[in-house]
């Protein structure tokens, strides 16, 4: 226990500061392993609320669930980073926090390409391509559909089947039309 009075307010002045004194991290992602990690997975998992995953042109194959306010980029757009998931049983792209920022990738494969939780009301995308997924390119809830559904860019089945954004649950208050 601190029984002097400085003692007890130099501990007090550290708890108070420490916190402030935290910066955001920028986690790199590299599948040639010059990064932070060979995998976006791993590299979410280890960011934290606030922190960068800046991801490496390449290919990764996995299922990503993004559950903390991250930003999730690409280092160089959606035509040099592909991420592919790895059965049609599963999501892709995985978001289950408010706050995130998905930027520059391709998602391919997978039973949804980029579902967002239903109680996701904040959602940023931008240059997010979503190809060949499964049952739908994206599942959103009606509160992302205006900010989330005109930065998406879906791509036709190579089968000729298109694809589609689901509406998770809830009313659309409005209409939109995409071409």
């Amino acid at each position: 226990m601190l029984r002097t009075p400085v003692l007890r307010s130099a501990f007090v002045a550290c708890l108070v500061l420490v916190p402030c004194l935290a910066q955001a991290v920028t986690w790199t992602v590299d599948p040639g392993g010059t990064g932070d990690f060979l995998t976006i997975g791993d590299a979410v998992t280890a960011a934290a609320a606030g922190d960068t995953v800046l991801v490496g042109d390449g290919s990764y194959t996995e299922d990503v669930t993004v559950d903390r306010t991250i930003v999730l980029q690409s280092a160089s757009g959606s035509g040099l980073v592909t991420l592919t998931g790895t059965t049609n049983t599963k999501d892709v792209l995985k978001i289950t926090a408010d706050g995130v920022v998905v930027a520059g990738l391709t998602v391919t494969g997978g039973r949804v390409g980029l579902f967002a939780d239903g109680s996701v009301a904040d959602l940023t995308v931008s240059d997010l391509v979503l190809e060949e997924t499964g049952s739908y390119s994206a599942a959103l809830g009606p509160a992302l559909l205006p900010a989330v559904v005109p930065d998406l860019t879906l791509v036709n089945h190579a089968s000729g089947k298109y694809d589609a954004v689901q509406v998770l649950s809830g009313t659309i208050d409005q209409s939109m039309t995409c071409l």
